[in-house]
């Protein structure tokens, strides 16, 4: 086998460790990574009050948090200022908030 088919091989190992979901709301970007942690991100001007099973989590603007979650396989996060929006993503995610995002909560 040659060296260009071996690194090809081993690129494409390495990329498919982090698969890009769906957006589940606008402004949001779930990535699946293979780590047993959730990766929040925060790059919005606004603070957030999520709700992951109970345990709230207030996120600064352009701040972030780690959040183990061996127990689970998929979490779902609430909105504290909103009782019917949320999302899941697996436990090895990193979420990311984009800097346009904005909760509309009527």
């Amino acid at each position: 086998m040659g060296k260009f088919t071996l690194g090809m091989l081993l690129l494409g190992c390495f990329s498919s460790h982090a698969l890009e979901l769906s957006e589940p709301l606008f402004g949001i970007v779930v990535t699946e990574h293979n780590e047993r942690f959730l990766k929040l991100r925060n790059h919005s001007s606004d603070s957030l009050h999520l709700d992951i099973y109970g345990q709230n989590i207030k996120l600064a603007p352009k701040s972030g948090s780690l959040i183990d979650c061996q127990a689970f396989a998929e979490l779902e996060i609430k909105f504290v200022e909103s009782e019917t929006v949320f999302f899941s993503v697996p436990c090895s995610s990193l979420v990311v908030f984009n800097e346009g995002f904005e909760l509309d909560v009527y």
